[in-house]
């Protein structure tokens, strides 16, 4: 999957991407398609049966099904920054309030979901801001570039990171997340080489994505956590060794230094 090109036709570079208005989908979307025949569907998303428009070749243009669709997160979700208006930022009377404020550090270092935080807004702080519900999937645009992260509880964040709402059940937020995931590298290599990369909305808005339908996007994630359970396990198991024998070379060296290390047969030998 590539980042479609908003231009009428042209080559962006990074996906290939080309775009073409009104072809295959009736008079209110279009495809856009990339330089190996794949089709991305631009018609709204409501649900899978309002997709029975679009054409046979964009429904099937992933070969895993053919209910398959390419569309891109402005289809299928609503997509804003954060908001953090005033200035400067670090107003005193904006923090210490009952809403959690959350940033690009809470972002990086969750696990899937975010649970926890470190800041709070007070009720100068949201006036100024905005509280995203639950469920709301985090992407960040500056410094680190489209890490994700999902919120476990209602949150302001600041325009450093994009809010994206699925806009149907048919949609699954972690589906979303995952594919993201495997877009990271490439959206990064968007972000200009300055003193701190950042990419623009529309860049996001513009992120294709192969997606199935609901009961196949359930089916995906359930394996993908499976095996990411797995190397979780395998992490851990792995650090515990780590610091076993990282306590083991301690214990060693300490009975060494105190003499304690040598047998009573060795230590009569060498003081003979």
């Amino acid at each position: 999957p590539g980042v479609a090109s908003s231009l009428p036709s042209g080559w962006d570079g990074i996906g290939g991407w080309w775009n073409a208005p009104g072809l295959g989908c009736g008079a209110t979307g279009g495809c856009a398609f990339g330089m190996s025949g794949v089709l991305i569907c631009t018609k709204p998303f409501s649900s899978w049966a309002a997709r029975s428009s679009c054409s046979t070749t964009c429904r099937s243009s992933v070969r895993r099904s053919k209910e398959w669709c390419w569309t891109t997160l402005s289809q299928i979700g609503i997509l804003d920054r954060g908001r953090s208006r005033h200035r400067p930022r670090n107003a005193p009377h904006l923090y210490g309030g009952p809403y959690p404020f959350i940033q690009t550090g809470d972002i990086r270092h969750a696990d899937t979901f975010i649970l926890e935080y470190e800041q709070t807004y007070t009720e100068a702080g949201l006036a100024q801001s905005k509280l995203w519900p639950t469920n709301t999937l985090c992407i960040t645009i500056a410094a680190n570039i489209a890490e994700t992260a999902i919120l476990g509880f209602e949150a302001c964040f600041p325009d450093s990171v994009v809010g994206w709402l699925p806009v149907s059940e048919d949609i699954s937020v972690r589906y979303v997340e995952l594919f993201i995931r495997t877009m990271q590298a490439r959206l990064e290599a968007l972000a200009p080489a300055t003193a701190q990369k950042n990419i623009n909305l529309n860049t996001l808005h513009q992120v294709a994505i192969a997606l199935p339908p609901r009961d196949e996007q359930v089916e995906i994630v359930n394996a993908v956590d499976k095996q990411l359970s797995k190397e979780r396990h395998i992490a851990r198991t792995t650090n515990a060794s780590i610091r076993r024998l990282s306590m083991l070379h301690q214990a060693i060296l300490k009975r060494a230094f105190e003499g304690n290390l040598l047998s009573a047969e060795t230590k009569t030998a060498a003081a003979g």
